[in-house]
């Protein structure tokens, strides 16, 4: 750990793999890093890790899935390619088989993740544009200067969808 008190990246990696090879116990995780976390702390450090609520939440389940299938690919291929054992071959089909059903199940809609990001983009705009928008005359005002709300709205409104009309020409949402 730093003496800031944030962790070393490849501690968070270690941390990450750990998980997806299912040690996940707080003692196991601390284990996993040899022993540069306490296991409360490792425990706390994965749920900050992983631990969030937005478009992100569904990329990270993704990637552990992916880290934890991994692992379990690379442990039955190391049996199933060392000689001719037909179980450790089968095994490793049926683990191959596991795998493709799984992320199956979890497929993200990118759409879906572009959208929600989209959206959000466009709320954060539109809140800085209507700040902006409200700061004008203030500014105007402090200057000397009078502009009439009315006008100042005309203005707007006659820019508007020209503005739309960029930002829809350069935002790219799935095909």
């Amino acid at each position: 750990m730093f003496e800031d008190g944030s962790v070393p990246r490849s501690v968070d990696q270690q941390l990450i793999r750990a998980a997806a090879s299912d040690k996940r116990s707080p003692r196991e995780l601390s284990a996993a890093v040899g022993g540069q976390l306490s296991p409360e702390r490792a425990r706390m450090r994965l749920e900050e890790l992983l631990d969030d609520s937005d478009y992100l939440t569904y990329v990270r389940e993704r990637r552990l899935l992916i880290l934890n299938m991994r692992e379990l690919l690379d442990t039955t291929a190391k049996d199933a390619l060392k000689g001719n054992d037909s179980n450790a071959r089968r095994m490793y089909l049926d683990t191959l088989k596991a795998i493709a059903d799984r992320l199956d199940k979890t497929q993200i809609n990118l759409d879906d993740v572009s959208t929600k990001l989209s959206s959000a983009f466009a709320q954060v705009m539109a809140e800085a544009i209507g700040n902006a928008f409200d700061a004008i005359p203030k500014a105007l005002q402090t200057r000397g200067m009078v502009l009439d709300m009315e006008e100042l709205e005309g203005v707007f409104e006659s820019v508007l969808p020209l503005a739309i009309e960029r930002v829809e020409a350069n935002t790219h949402v799935g095909d």
